[in-house]
């Protein structure tokens, strides 16, 4: 715990640190470097990234966001900033209304290849700025990826209406590898994003490791698919009436044939079928024909056929694909903050899986070795059946009298039992405490919406500001002469071994130096460099601000204190009083120390309540604290007494003739 507050502690400082900040220039010496020149550290590749013309790099920003500093990314004047840059020339987009947002979204959407084409022929054009603005570019990028899933539902739409061809070998390669095109696009943006950021920082990122998965099961997929296609051209240049050339070609028809010449008169002999391409595919064949063979020869394929697995993985990875599209949804705030409960709910649940998985594995070690030796279930007995069983009952979805034997009463009774434990430990008890989990996730979340959100949009907007990601997924696989051109450059630089020198130059500060430091030496001052000053500048307004917030909170203490003691002056005066008329309509004397030791009662307690202020303003050497003097007949005064200390005398009480000739009491209070 003391870590932890160590740590939060530190957290508020850089927070409050960075609110110091009272011009652009100080915000910019903050957020851009991370160190010196000379004194760089591990971090150096932080400063060295390149963003587009124009950009600060704003390596202490993403230092933060490597390190979830969300506090920090999420004060107003790093929103500030990322907001200025996210917009660029068209600040007029950050005040606009929702509807014509969209409307401008849509025109990109419908318009992104002929802006593409214009920033691929002349990037410096008024039009190829434009688009390299943040804002434009995220656009333009999440266009192209609404693209690629309009193409995988128009995909999968073709081989719903067209399965007699795909569902067999008739179908060419390229036919079902259209996608690979913006697959292609995809992997080429990952290898620039790796070295642009370095590996270290590309694996920081979640996302990044969805799209290595996603992009290695659509490589799979392809590669299979490729795969079956070299088998028969290979096994076919070999022997063209090898039963291996048959099967990766011609499957269909050798189910077909026998049933052909018998029933249909198949007047083709199986070498003429070989040379026709159009009857190797089955295209000309009777339709009743094409779809009895399409019947046979998916049966007649091996388990582990290599189109098999390309289907599966293919299928996986559309699914997969469309989850990807939550990577954008931070850039709205409603959304955003659903994007990131759900992805602590999955985080939940992923950890929550391991306990379950203890728990499931060992009652389907135990049921199994009980209903093994009886094949009385169908469910029970096996692995793979017992498993389903029990996964099934977690979802309410499966009947008890499964584990029923009447025959076996032992057997049976155990079975019983153990289904019941299993039955209240997984739905009663850790069901119960994964939605505990989730809902508690959410409302952490929800507790610290608005930072959470700044966070994750903060990170969106930083993968916008790169250089050399401009053009979307497909047209960044064609070369562009800008390409060229740094490839040429690179290539020279390499050969002459000149490697630029980058230097970052400041303006003057001479509005943030601190005037109490300026009569230490502004020789030694003008030594130190830009960023050191303003840190410094910083730390010294943090300090002065703390000293007088501190000031601030001694002066309401003590008016509170002193309102406090004006309140128990008057309830003293009320007491005497009251006493004064009690005394007089009775006609008693009343005793002398009566009065006093009401009074004592309350100047101790005052005295008391004085005594930590006293204490922290007895150094300041201001004088000694008030004494106070109290008399019978109500007369209260304070004097300063000589060591320091608050003392009590009581003078003797009035005769009636001069309380007679007295108006009234008279209390007062001398400071």
């Amino acid at each position: 715990p003391e870590y932890l507050a160590l740590e939060q502690l530190c957290q508020e400082f850089a927070f409050e640190l960075l609110g110091m900040c009272r011009n652009q220039s100080e915000v910019t010496a903050v957020l851009n470097d991370i160190g010196d020149d000379e004194a760089m550290g591990e971090d150096e590749g932080l400063d060295e990234q390149a963003f587009e013309e124009g950009i600060p790099n704003l390596a202490r920003l993403r230092l933060a966001v490597n390190y979830n500093q969300k506090r920090f990314v999420a004060h107003p004047i790093c929103q500030q900033v990322l907001s200025s840059i996210w917009c660029g020339s068209l600040q007029s987009w950050r005040g606009s209304n929702s509807v014509w947002k969209v409307f401008i979204s849509c025109s990109i959407f419908l318009m992104m290849p002929l802006l593409c084409l214009v920033y691929w022929v002349a990037p410096k054009s008024k039009v190829g700025k434009m688009v390299k603005i943040p804002v434009i570019k995220f656009l333009l990028h999440s266009a192209s990826y609404l693209w690629f899933l309009v193409f995988l539902l128009v995909e999968s739409l073709v081989l719903e209406h067209y399965h007699e061809i795909f569902k067999g070998r008739n179908q060419s390669l390229w036919e079902t590898s259209l996608h690979m095109v913006w697959v292609a696009g995809f992997f080429w943006f990952e290898c620039k994003e790796v070295w642009i950021e370095g590996l270290r920082s590309y694996l920081l990122d979640w996302w990044n490791f969805l799209d290595i998965v996603i992009l290695s099961m659509y490589l799979a997929s392809f590669v299979l698919r490729v795969l079956v296609f070299l088998k028969g051209h290979i096994y076919c240049l070999d022997a063209i009436s090898s039963a291996e050339c048959y099967y990766y070609t011609e499957a269909a028809q050798e189910g077909l044939e026998p049933w052909l010449s018998k029933d249909l008169g198949w007047k083709e002999s199986r070498a003429s079928m070989m040379h026709d391409p159009f009857c190797r595919q089955g295209r000309h064949l009777h339709p009743l024909l094409q779809t009895a063979a399409i019947s046979l020869d998916r049966l007649e394929w091996r388990t582990e056929d290599p189109q098999f697995m390309a289907e599966v993985l293919f299928a996986v990875t559309s699914m997969l694909s469309f989850t990807r599209l939550a990577y954008i949804l931070p850039a709205h705030e409603t959304l955003g903050t659903l994007q990131i409960s759900i992805g602590k709910m999955i985080d939940d649940m992923i950890r929550f899986m391991f306990i379950l998985m203890i728990i499931l594995t060992a009652f389907l070690c135990g049921l199994n070795n009980i209903y093994v030796h009886y094949q009385e279930s169908e469910k029970l007995g096996s692995f793979n059946e017992t498993f389903q069983f029990l996964f099934w009952t977690m979802l309410g979805m499966e009947e008890h009298k499964v584990v029923d034997m009447p025959q076996f009463y032992v057997a049976e009774l155990v079975g019983r039992v153990l289904y019941g434990i299993f039955t209240i430990v997984m739905v009663v008890v850790l069901l119960n405490m994964l939605i505990a989990m989730i809902t508690n996730s959410f409302q952490k979340i929800e507790n610290d919406a608005d930072v959470e959100w700044k966070f994750a949009r903060s990170k969106l907007y930083l993968s916008y500001f790169r250089e050399g990601l401009t053009l979307p997924v497909p047209f960044n696989i064609i070369p562009t002469p800008k390409s060229i051109f740094y490839v040429i450059r690179g290539i020279f630089r390499f050969l002459c071994c000149c490697k630029p020198k980058r230097q970052q130059k400041y303006p003057p500060i001479p509005t943030i130096t601190n005037p109490s430091l300026e009569d230490g030496g502004l020789h030694s001052e003008s030594r130190v460099s830009y960023r050191r000053q303003v840190l410094r500048a910083l730390v010294q307004r943090y300090i002065d601000t703390a000293r007088r917030e501190f000031e601030e909170s001694r002066r309401k203490d003590l008016g509170n204190r002193l309102t406090e003691l004006n309140k128990s002056v008057l309830r003293l005066h009320s007491e005497m009083k009251h006493l004064r008329h009690t005394v007089a309509a009775n006609g008693a004397a009343a005793n002398p120390l009566d009065g006093a030791s009401v009074l004592r009662k309350y100047i101790m307690k005052v005295r008391n309540s004085f005594q930590s202020f006293d204490n922290d303003s007895g150094s300041s050497g201001q004088g000694s604290p008030p004494e106070v003097v109290v008399h019978q007949d109500g007369v209260v005064t304070e004097e300063e007494g000589p060591e320091g200390e608050a003392r009590v005398e009581e003078k003797p009480p009035a005769t009636e003739t001069e309380r007679a000739h007295e108006e009234k009491p008279v209390e007062k209070v001398e400071a």
